[in-house]
């Protein structure tokens, strides 16, 4: 029998101090960070991260995005942060568990 995935899909804004864009999620099977702003937001993957401005992954503007999965061998369940220079950027996260 195929396991069943559940997906669950959240827009997340991110600010200018560290934002949290996830949750710690044992669970997780699969994650999609798009950025749809207009500038530079970065990530940061840790038990208790803390996301500064150039450090960590940055995920380029206009649709720039992050992917976690098995598949790619960087499926992380800690939780992850963000932060940008201007504060109020959105991000479109999905999450699988």
């Amino acid at each position: 029998m195929p396991s069943t995935v559940s997906y669950e899909h959240t827009p997340v804004v991110v600010g200018t101090l560290s934002t949290t864009v996830l949750a710690k999620n044992s669970d997780r099977k699969y994650a999609l960070i798009v950025n749809v702003s207009d500038e530079t937001i970065f990530l940061k993957i840790g038990v208790s991260p803390n996301a500064l401005l150039n450090e960590g992954i940055p995920v380029g503007p206009n649709r720039g995005s992050f992917e976690m999965s098995p598949h790619f061998g960087n499926l992380s369940q800690e939780a992850i942060a963000g932060v940008c220079a201007t504060g109020g950027k959105l991000m479109l996260v999905t999450e699988a568990e």
